[in-house]
């Protein structure tokens, strides 16, 4: 009886080992083609990351009226609209909006010394420019300025312009720093917070919304 049972055992291990045979060869005999598993990308095995978004840049902008005073040549007079332009000693160009105080504008000729002071506001932010502030780099606003009472009392209304602009003199003992706009002419800026002479160099861009030069002062320079 034993025997009979391990002969039956002993079959029945030999028909499964030809039934695993017979799955492994396809049942023909050949040999088991060898499978190669799809490769797999390694950009699907590593987590995406999108790229994180940049903060927008908030730049800072001053608002500053200002005193100036400039020494130079009367290039150009319109009695017509009280303009006058005046070349600096440094090459710049500036043009001033005489006020009603201004006495005696009829006498200024081209090519008089003369000194002139004068109000201003300046907007400034250091950045750089868009690419259609590029393409217009000088426009000038639909709207007015009017200087602060006790600077102009006869409030006259300033024309304002906006202008991409570039740093071409730094002044720490005086904290100014001098621009050039787009037509070569010349605007000293103050800059109120001292630090901020760490961040700019000489050919930065900068973006002024400014008023015209409003002149409450004009005479020839004594020879």
């Amino acid at each position: 009886m034993k025997s009979k049972l391990m002969f039956a055992a002993v079959m029945g291990l030999m028909a499964m080992a030809l039934v695993l045979s017979g799955c492994s060869s396809g049942g023909s005999g050949a040999p088991m083609a060898e499978t190669t598993a799809a490769p797999v990308e390694k950009a699907a095995l590593a987590k995406t990351v999108a790229p994180a978004e940049k903060a927008p840049v908030e730049y800072e902008i001053v608002e500053h009226w200002q005193t100036m005073t400039i020494s130079g040549v009367v290039e150009s007079v319109d009695l017509e609209t009280r303009k006058v332009g005046i070349r600096g000693a440094e090459g710049g160009l500036l043009l001033i909006k005489a006020g009603e105080e201004v006495e005696r504008l009829d006498e200024m000729e081209v090519g008089d010394q003369v000194v002139a002071e004068y109000h201003i506001s300046v907007v400034a932010e250091f950045r750089a420019p868009t690419p259609e502030e590029e393409a217009n780099p000088l426009v000038f606003l639909e709207t007015a300025a009017r200087a602060p009472r006790e600077m102009d009392p006869a409030g006259g209304a300033l024309a304002m312009i906006r202008a991409v602009v570039t740093i071409e003199g730094i002044d720490r003992p005086t904290q100014t720093v001098t621009v050039m706009g787009p037509q070569g002419n010349y605007l000293i800026v103050d800059v109120l917070d001292p630090t901020r002479f760490d961040r700019i160099s000489i050919g930065d861009p900068v973006i002024v919304t400014y008023t015209e030069a409003l002149g409450v002062a004009l005479e020839k320079a004594e020879k």
